[in-house]
């Protein structure tokens, strides 16, 4: 996968094959050799996958959960038909792929067992490369967002000594005198996960607060559309001391961004709605350890771990300049 094969110049680079998909449009991309077989793309579904001619219904042994793997007859000719809708793996998947075709055309390998032989070094490949997760993806466009955001208010020294770097921080960005627990969410309402019972209870004598931000997918030609990788390389190309872009790629690395990574992160995204900001206070909606005292033969000790989800819909307000101007007064 990583190292190419002999005759690999009969594949579609993925450039080109990522520019046909950006298409939308369904089509089919035959590779020559011997051997039959094509890429094909289904837009409505969002899923690529590849056809290879087979002499009889057998299948891999391995029947992985990330893709799918049967036969399909067409105009009376078998295939076996390997197809991903992972968006964040289908660069990977396509090298896949590309291996499992050139085994079958190269050598001669029957095509059930040419996925088999591949498949082992995918998995090792993928879990080396430990990618983000689309909601991680998502967390991490809201907090650049707000960074960029404070940035612009406070300039870059302050914003980045806000923005939290200790896994036990309960919240975001710890500013002045108030700080700021930040949700990105793709859903339709403001509804977001709160994943412990202390992540929505501010500290003492400190205001809380919690910033809500809509994204919707879009295409990348769209005014104001961002990606993580985009927000990063916009950060980093910015007029940044030595030091600076030094601690930005560490605090980065802390969120889990690897640039060798970064083609993975190219989805964009709008503002779906404005912004909104909500104080955590009796009005918002939370599940507050101190409440959970009140109840009578609760046993909170034994209570290990509380996930939720809040809808946050109407609350607070979109000006965030001044709410946020004037916590610091």
């Amino acid at each position: 996968m990583t190292s190419p094969k002999a005759n690999r110049d009969r594949f579609l680079s993925w450039e080109n094959l990522q520019e046909r998909m950006d298409l939308s449009a369904p089509f089919i991309q035959p590779v020559p050799g011997e051997h039959s077989a094509h890429f094909f793309y289904e837009p409505s579904r969002q899923e690529l996958g590849v056809r290879i001619l087979v002499d009889s219904p057998e299948l891999p042994i391995v029947q992985p959960v990330s893709v799918r793997i049967g036969i399909q007859d067409i105009e009376r000719r078998l295939f076996l038909e390997i197809i991903s809708s992972d968006d964040l793996l289908l660069r990977e998947f396509y090298d896949f792929c590309c291996e499992v075709v050139d085994e079958v055309q190269n050598n001669g390998t029957s095509p059930s067992r040419a996925v088999d032989a591949e498949w082992g070094a995918w998995v090792r490949l993928l879990d080396r490369e430990a990618i983000l997760s689309r909601e991680k993806q998502i967390g991490l466009i809201g907090e650049l967002w707000f960074f960029q955001f404070l940035t612009k208010i406070y300039g870059f020294d302050f914003s980045l000594d806000s923005w939290h770097r200790d896994n036990s921080s309960e919240h975001d960005f710890c500013c002045t005198n108030f700080d700021v627990e930040v949700k990105s969410t793709t859903s339709e309402q403001r509804i977001h996960l709160i994943s412990s019972m202390h992540q929505l209870e501010a500290s003492a004598g400190r205001d809380l607060f919690l910033l809500s931000i809509q994204l919707t997918p879009s295409a990348r030609s769209a005014a104001g559309s961002m990606s993580l990788s985009s927000m990063v390389n916009s950060l980093l190309q910015s007029d940044l001391s030595t030091e600076q872009k030094k601690a930005l790629k560490q605090r980065l690395e802390f969120a889990g961004w690897k640039e060798e990574h970064s083609r993975h992160y190219t989805q964009t995204y709008l503002l779906r709605t404005n912004p909104a900001v909500i104080r955590v206070d009796d009005l918002c909606p939370r599940i507050s350890y101190q409440d959970l005292l009140k109840i009578e033969n609760f046993q909170i000790d034994r209570i290990k771990s509380v996930t939720y989800r809040i809808d946050v819909s109407g609350l607070g307000n979109e000006d965030l300049s001044s709410q946020f101007v004037h916590e610091t007064k």
